[in-house]
């Protein structure tokens, strides 16, 4: 027996009562049948474990998220590096439609992730206080 289990409290007066009960009685067939049952979890158990639910799924989302406007300003970066803005404006586009190209991809980018999240959410009923 693994007197280091979490069920040893339970099973080891079971083992020792049957072996005093064989060796007094006599008899090396006696058996002891042992019946565990686990406790319910109290309500503080189950609130901690929405709680810690709820702050990976924001942790999660909100690491995700962050990611947005990070690729927004990368793309900026990328093309004030490579001197697309000047070639585009050279080539007679507007700076109002330049910027609002940008704010328009820029919106939808960040939308669709946050619309998704939201439906994903409902999908799989994730409601937390």
């Amino acid at each position: 027996m693994n007197l280091t289990s979490q069920d040893v409290m339970a099973l080891y007066p079971q083992y020792l009562y049957e072996a005093i009960l064989k060796t007094a009685t006599g008899r090396d067939d006696l058996k002891f049948k042992v019946t565990t049952a686990q406790f319910p979890l109290v309500k503080k158990q189950r609130d901690r474990e929405e709680t810690a639910s709820g702050i990976f799924v924001a942790f999660v989302v909100g690491v995700g998220m962050a990611l947005i406007p990070a690729s927004i300003v990368s793309r900026v970066v990328h093309e004030k590096e490579r001197g697309l803005y000047h070639m585009q404006v050279v080539s007679g586009v507007s700076r109002r439609a330049y910027w609002g190209s940008f704010f328009l991809f820029d919106i939808l980018q960040t939308y669709v992730p946050c619309f998704l999240a939201g439906s994903l959410f409902e999908a799989f009923g994730l409601e937390y206080p």
